[in-house]
């Protein structure tokens, strides 16, 4: 349960007599898997369960390993400013990863508009200051 961020919301996660997870819906308290040591892998995997919570476990085996193959270019994707993922979904490596994304992008728009400022202004003479001066004096009355 600990490498899945976001848990389904039919399961339930029980830590006492001993650790259990289960769909919601089961009342039944399940044996450890320790009991049926002796048996295969595969027997002890479904032994003393329910349906209910075969089904869960198989959905949390499905998200287990999908946020294994996550790939590091689709982390990557995930940690671009464009990114449409909410941040909350993110881990906390990934968030911080974001947020220093997004102070970067920030630095370079305040570098390109100084820069676009810089190329645009407009400098004008003593005599053209003063008649522009007198020009927006007789536009304004």
């Amino acid at each position: 349960m600990e490498d899945v961020k976001i848990q389904p919301e039919n399961i339930k996660e029980e830590l006492w007599p001993w650790r259990h997870v289960g769909a919601k819906s089961c009342n039944l308290w399940h044996k450890p898997r320790d009991c049926f040591a002796q048996r295969g892998e595969a027997e002890r995997e479904h032994d003393g369960v329910c349906s209910n919570c075969k089904q869960v476990r198989l959905q949390l085996k499905i998200v287990q390993a999908k946020r294994k193959d996550l790939v590091d270019s689709a982390k990557a994707r995930r940690q671009e400013v464009s990114s449409k993922v909410k941040i909350c979904h993110l881990s906390p490596a990934s968030q911080q990863a974001r947020e220093f994304n997004v102070r970067r992008e920030r630095k370079n728009y305040r570098r390109e508009a100084k820069r676009l400022r810089i190329s645009t202004a407009l400098t004008f003479s003593d005599e053209e200051s003063k008649e522009l001066a007198k020009l927006i004096e007789c536009l304004s009355s």
